[in-house]
């Protein structure tokens, strides 16, 4: 198919640069061409592309966490199809950086990562994912990758609920490959 770079527009989404790739497929910070403001963009593996079942599952999942209003949760806008690139979900874009990062940084600048600290910024993850909870969302990866810290940790907000993972195990189950369908081996659950 055609090729990804910056420029590149996909539904009315300007791509402006490759964040990465993940279970997902690959990511992209790119400009909403119609609201104005930065949002981020992960297109849809292309094993999944014409796999019926599995972009049901999909949309199931875009669904459940497109519902999801939340001040600690990445709002999860569109989930659509263009006939270039195929199936991609935009996502509102979070100028933050991971949990792990930031606690590498404070603890370079104060020499520990005290339990005051840790419970200011978890007390707002323990928020969205009780909320996600009482809607019958599971986030299924939890971890310090999917936790972003804005504002010097004046702000937390929680990506990637349950969407990520369904394509993760829709990808699996297509290609047979084993994949982690439940999270990151070091933050699952030992059942």
């Amino acid at each position: 198919g055609p090729a990804l770079r910056s420029g590149v527009v996909i539904g009315g989404f300007q791509l402006q640069s490759k964040l990465g790739r993940g279970g997902m497929g690959e990511v992209w910070k790119a400009w909403d061409t119609k609201a104005g403001r930065p949002v981020v963009i992960k297109l849809v593996p292309p094993e999944l592309q014409h796999a019926d079942e599995a972009m049901a599952r999909v949309r199931s999942a875009f669904q459940r966490t497109h519902a999801l209003h939340h001040e600690h949760i990445c709002p999860v806008h569109l989930l659509d199809e263009d006939r270039r690139f195929g199936w991609y979900v935009v996502m509102g874009y979070i100028d933050g950086q991971t949990l792990s990062a930031y606690r590498a940084g404070y603890v370079a600048r104060h020499d520990s990562f005290p339990l005051d600290q840790v419970v200011k910024l978890l007390r707002p993850v323990a928020e969205a994912l009780d909320y996600a909870h009482r809607q019958k969302v599971i986030h299924r990866d939890v971890k310090p990758g999917n936790i972003l810290v804005l504002d010097q940790g004046k702000d937390v907000q929680v990506i990637d609920f349950g969407l990520a993972a369904e394509i993760r195990t829709s990808v699996s189950s297509i290609t047979q490959v084993r994949m982690e369908i439940s999270g990151a081996r070091p933050y699952m659950a030992p059942e």
